[in-house]
């Protein structure tokens, strides 16, 4: 089994902040700001999250996560196991890589739900729809986004 980090590795978080009515994906930044941070047995797991250059090397199996911005489109990529929670975003696009897990999310208007996602699965999204969490439980093979 292929693994995206080890549990020593630094933790880093992503921003999610609300600007002049429409939402903005943050570069990383630290733990105390963030709006995007890895909660319960995430936190213990040291789960890892990367700014940028989601589709080079190992990072092409993270999930990834796109969001629309002022500018257009931003995405991030997780690794490793752990929960991510989110506030203030416009969900665009989940790919899941080579991971298990599950995005809590609300659609504009119709309620919340959840989207439970296996290797090599990918869910794009519409209008006004809102990533409330994402779930890692673990991964398996070589499926990338």
């Amino acid at each position: 089994m292929e693994e995206h980090v080890s549990r020593t590795s630094a933790r880093q978080v992503v921003a999610i902040a609300l600007v002049a009515g429409s939402t903005m994906l943050a570069s990383a930044i630290p733990a105390a700001a963030a709006t995007a941070r890895p909660s319960g047995a995430a936190a213990a797991a040291t789960p890892k999250t990367a700014s940028g250059g989601c589709y080079t090397g190992n990072r092409l199996h993270y999930v990834h996560v796109t969001f629309q911005t002022v500018n257009g489109t931003v995405t991030e990529c997780f690794g490793g196991k752990g929960t991510w929670h989110f506030s203030a975003n416009n969900l665009v696009r989940v790919c899941a890589g080579n991971n298990f897990g599950a995005i809590h999310y609300n659609p504009a208007g119709a309620g919340e739900r959840r989207w439970y996602f296996t290797p090599g699965q990918s869910k794009t999204f519409g209008a006004d729809t809102s990533l409330i969490d994402l779930r890692i439980y673990r991964w398996k093979g070589s499926a990338t986004c």
